[in-house]
């Protein structure tokens, strides 16, 4: 582990004497944790990640409102089983260009690809329907898994483990104020009549991303580290890094992770982190989507909602009506083609008119989509400003003082006080609170402290060991919980007559189980890292 200082600086030279340090660089340091030659590229690099953030929650909140548009959310483990695969494929395809093609020059091709499809779904999008709603939503599913990835093994790249451990709380930042910016233009976009031009902003803005990594990557890099086996690596010169050191095939690069207890610790922290936010997912959105659309309904079938036996209208205005509500609910389950028959025959059967019936239902689908989207922004936009709090106030103090044994406890504690309170009915505002405290801790601490652990290992686990980890074993994570989630369903529901409260209280145990273990793999993987660099 290298104590050396900014690749900006002379290899073995000392930092800049405080005492002779002036105001401005006194500021500077206070702020970012970098000395003036350092930082220019710390600060591209906390654009580049503030842009790309900016970006992505501009089309998260967008994936999970079309989905639910258009699928009931007990349809989400389902598809959830083919995210692993396709981003699998992904990083198999990526692995391979990886040993052949200069990297800087990869990257900026992977992200123009990105930006088209955002420009290609702005068209596809307002025609609607089940198969673009999921098209979309595994696309996104599955590219940001990439594009962050590639992002932080740049900045991996670019700084030793002392200078991450000063800057990379200020560098992470720039997820927080990219979620809040996100979040707020999303909610925004939500509400105006021009939503359907989401996807153009989330362009434009990978796009400036892309160009702050360029220009942080013409600052330099600090020298490559090589791993020994079952061990952290250290910094050596360029010209002594062997040059097979980035090739090998993508099953090498796989049972590599395997090998190294170090990285594999990473690993399992990354797949049962995601196998966490995904059981959370399932239970959130389930009880967003229900609240949501009770009081949708209520609002666009108010008149019908009433007059529907057993309906009472001194009652039924502010309660919803079973007869309705069921029906209006069950449509989105029902294929597009027989949804007009299915109307027709309700209408008919309560005497209402098919037309209005119709033109109501769309209203409400859209209207539904907006509000839940807008939701979600608002959700992404409260985790943002929590998570600027924890990186301003918390990180560097707790990356310096505690180390990072402590700091990569935090995420998995508070996951299992989350996962507690899922055992007891919740309200819609107790649901956005743990989806903000759980964002919050994991793009903001989380985050940060596993970028940290990476800094010690070599440039091959950063660029093709990394996109690895955070591509297919991350959605082994969700692939496993969506196994689970289904399995014990089928179970307790239909071979054991229970209930979905039932269900998903067994699923709560289960991921509450594979917590722990990501606990104990974490720490162990802090304490290396901690014995090292004491050392």
């Amino acid at each position: 582990m290298s104590e050396d200082s900014s690749p900006s600086l002379p290899l073995g030279s000392e930092p800049p004497d405080p005492a002779e340090e002036s105001t401005f660089d006194w500021l500077l340091r206070a702020l970012t944790g970098a000395y003036r030659k350092e930082a220019p590229q710390v600060l591209f690099s906390f654009l580049a990640l503030f842009f790309l953030l900016v970006s992505y929650y501009l089309i998260k909140p967008l994936r999970t409102s079309y989905f639910l548009k258009e699928f009931d959310p007990t349809d989400l483990p389902k598809v959830y089983f083919w995210v692993p695969l396709l981003s699998l494929a992904v990083s198999g395809v990526f692995n391979w260009f990886c040993a052949r093609v200069e990297k800087y020059r990869l990257i900026t091709r992977v992200y123009l690809l990105i930006i088209g499809c955002k420009l290609a779904f702005t068209v596809l999008l307002p025609t609607g329907g089940k198969a673009v709603a999921l098209t979309f939503f595994l696309w996104a599913s599955v590219y940001f898994l990439l594009a962050l990835p590639l992002l932080w093994a740049c900045f991996n790249s670019f700084f030793r483990s002392e200078q991450s451990e000063r800057c990379f709380g200020f560098i992470a930042l720039g997820a927080a104020l990219g979620t809040i910016g996100g979040g707020w233009l999303s909610s925004v976009i939500a509400s105006s009549s021009f939503r359907s031009a989401a996807p153009v902003y989330a362009a434009a803005a990978m796009g400036l991303s892309l160009i702050f990594l360029l220009a942080a990557s013409r600052r330099g890099s600090a020298p490559p580290v090589v791993t020994a086996p079952g061990g952290l690596g250290s910094v050596v010169p360029p010209e002594d890094v062997p040059v097979t050191a980035r090739k090998g095939s993508f099953w090498q690069d796989l049972t590599g992770i395997v090998r190294d207890r170090y990285v594999l610790g990473i690993a399992l922290m990354v797949c049962f982190l995601a196998t966490f936010t995904t059981s959370l997912d399932f239970l959130s959105q389930n009880a967003i989507d229900r609240q949501m659309s009770r009081q949708q309904y209520l609002v666009t079938f108010r008149e019908m909602n009433s007059a529907l036996p057993p309906g009472d209208p001194a009652v039924m205005v502010d309660e919803v009506n079973p007869a309705g509500y069921d029906f209006i609910y069950s449509l989105k389950s029902a294929p597009e083609k027989d949804r007009p028959a299915r109307i027709s025959e309700f209408a008919s059967r309560h005497h209402q008119d098919p037309a209005l019936l119709t033109s109501a239902y769309k209203d409400y689908k859209e209207t539904l989509e907006a509000s839940t989207r807008k939701l979600f922004s608002d959700v992404n936009m409260g985790q943002g400003v929590l998570g600027l709090i924890l990186l301003t106030f918390v990180a560097r103090f707790l990356f310096k003082r505690c180390g990072l044994t402590v700091a990569v406890l935090i995420m998995p504690t508070f996951a299992l006080l989350a996962l507690a309170a899922y055992f007891f009915p919740l309200t819609l505002g107790i649901v956005e609170w743990t989806l903000i405290l759980s964002g919050a801790f994991n793009y903001a601490l989380n985050n940060a402290t596993k970028e940290i652990l990476y800094t010690a290992t070599s440039e091959e686990t950063k660029f093709k060991q990394k996109p690895i980890i955070e591509g297919p074993i991350m959605r082994v994570g969700d692939q496993g919980a969506s196994a689970v989630t289904t399995g014990v369903q089928f179970a307790v529901m239909s071979a054991l007559g229970g209930s979905l409260v039932t269900a998903n209280r067994v699923v709560l145990g289960i991921t509450c189980v594979t917590t722990l273990v990501w606990w104990f793999a974490i720490r162990r993987t802090g304490r290396i890292y901690d014995r090292e660099r004491r050392s």
